[in-house]
C-alpha cells in the first residue's frame, strides 16, 4: 500500500539514501529523465504532468488535464513535454510558458505518445483501439492505424502496432513510413 511505500521512503531518506522527490497528490504513473539526465518528468493520477529540477529538486506542476494522466514524452528538443490521459486528450506543453496544445480526437483514454524525431508531429495510441498522427503546427490529428491492444514498442525510433489480424505494423518517427510484418 502507498502510505507504507512512502514511510520506507522517508526512513531511506533519514538514513541519507536517495531523495524522495514529493509534490504529487495520487499514484505516479510514468517517470521519464530528459535527454541530459537534468531533469525529470512524471505523469500522476493527480491529473497532473510535473517537471523536476533533480539539482535543487523543485518542480513544477503543470494543470489541465480532467482526468489521471498515463504517459508523457519529452520534445527532442526537451522545450516541450507531450501527455496523454484517461479524458481522452493529448497535451502538448511548453515547459517555459506552461501554455498547453490541447489535441482532440480520440473516443477513449489515450494510452501512448510519442514526437517524431523532428518535433514537429506526434503520434498517440489510445483505448479506442486508434493509433493518431497529429501535425503539430495545426493541432490536426489522422488515424492512421487501428491496433488491438497498447502493449507495444513505443520509443524515440519507432512506434508499433499489432491488428486485430495479429498483423505487426512498425511506424518509423522519422521518415513516417509504416513497415508491415
Amino acid at each position: 500500500d502507498w502510505r507504507r511505500i512512502r514511510q520506507l521512503a522517508a526512513t531511506a531518506q533519514d538514513r541519507g539514501l536517495p531523495t524522495v522527490l514529493q509534490g504529487h497528490q495520487a499514484a505516479l504513473s510514468r517517470a521519464l529523465f530528459s535527454a541530459d539526465g537534468s531533469r525529470l518528468a512524471t505523469t500522476s493520477d493527480d491529473c497532473t504532468l510535473r517537471v523536476w529540477n533533480l539539482a535543487d529538486q523543485s518542480s513544477r506542476a503543470y494543470f489541465g488535464h480532467t482526468n489521471e494522466v498515463w504517459r508523457a514524452a519529452w520534445s527532442p528538443d526537451q522545450r516541450h513535454i507531450a501527455t496523454s490521459s484517461r479524458d481522452t486528450t493529448v497535451r502538448v506543453w511548453n515547459l517555459e510558458s506552461g501554455a498547453a496544445q490541447v489535441l482532440v480526437g480520440h473516443q477513449s483514454g489515450v494510452r501512448n505518445v510519442a514526437f517524431t524525431s523532428d518535433g514537429r508531429a506526434l503520434y498517440s495510441h489510445s483505448d479506442d483501439l486508434v493509433l493518431r498522427r497529429w501535425d503539430l503546427a495545426t493541432g490536426t490529428g489522422q488515424d492512421i492505424d487501428h491496433c488491438s491492444g497498447n502493449n507495444f514498442l513505443w520509443d524515440e525510433h519507432q512506434v508499433s502496432c499489432v491488428t486485430a489480424e495479429g498483423e505487426v505494423h512498425i511506424h518509423d518517427l522519422t521518415t513516417g513510413q509504416r513497415t508491415d510484418l
